[in-house]
């Protein structure tokens, strides 16, 4: 992977990796979530405004992968009340790459060299003993985990091939999320009955400013998507998982697995190669 790509996506994982763990400590979940897709329109809108309207081949995927990001943000949501962020992450994250790189292969006819899959494995493999909770990773949780892994790929697949067929990443991008927060903030007005209107300024400011970087690490995946291979522009992103475990360890007191982290380190090695 070009360097040039390498370290935007590098710093979309630790964005990633943020807005990810205060959604975890927020009080209310849903709210902070909805705040966040109100960020994601407030962001979206003059982007939108300014940039080519997106191409005729390019809205079939974009108004399914509105509809991916919907169920996947309502469903973190969801895990979050069930899982440990240290648990539930990790498997999110750490199913998706290898998913994107099956599907990417199956759906788009993408190759990868033995050098590049290997890179991804070893990543995937990192994130997945970061995660690992002996006695807690049965039945359930592995359901909510790999659920969530299936869903991120469905929507980067569904993302990276849109942006290529769009020609202007960005422009997808901004109408893929101005479409997207509205509903959201909607959904989280009308299923928490109004209480989203009843928090202080200063939390939904913050779920506001959350929205707007989790939007822009996005950009950022969805720009890299079009012109890289999807399977290594996912595995990249999710070692957003190593920021996780140190912001778990620290705040939550949870248990960092070291051996995790230096399979994840050597995966990144191998990409750059």
């Amino acid at each position: 992977m070009e360097l040039s790509v390498f370290l935007p996506v590098l710093l979309a994982a630790v964005i990633h990796a943020t807005w990810n763990s205060w959604l975890k400590i927020s009080g209310n979940r849903l709210i902070a979530m909805s705040y966040m897709g109100l960020g994601w329109f407030l962001f979206s809108v003059p982007w939108a405004y300014h940039l080519p309207m997106p191409t005729k081949e390019s809205w079939i995927f974009i108004i399914l992968s509105t509809l991916a990001h919907i169920i996947y943000s309502l469903y973190l949501v969801f895990a979050y009340k069930k899982v440990d962020l240290s648990v539930a992450y990790p498997l999110f994250r750490g199913s998706a790459p290898v998913l994107i790189l099956v599907g990417a292969y199956v759906f788009l006819g993408e190759s990868l060299t033995a050098l590049e899959i290997f890179s991804i494995l070893f990543v995937t493999l990192g994130i997945l003993i970061i995660g690992y909770a002996p006695g807690l990773m049965m039945g359930k949780i592995l359901f909510y985990g790999f659920a969530g892994g299936a869903m991120i790929a469905i929507y980067t697949i569904l993302d990276g091939q849109g942006a290529r067929l769009n020609l202007n990443s960005q422009s997808y991008a901004s109408w893929l999320f101005m479409f997207t927060g509205l509903p959201l903030f909607f959904i989280g007005s009308i299923t928490s009955r109004g209480k989203v209107f009843k928090i202080g300024l200063a939390e939904s400011l913050k779920g506001v400013v959350s929205g707007i970087l989790s939007c822009t690490a996005f950009c950022i995946i969805i720009w890299a998507l079009s012109s890289t291979p999807m399977g290594l522009v996912a595995a990249l992103r999710e070692t957003s998982v190593l920021l996780v475990a140190f912001v778990s360890a620290y705040h939550l007191n949870e248990k960092v697995r070291w051996s995790g982290i230096v399979l994840v380190v050597f995966g990144l090695i191998l990409m750059r190669l």
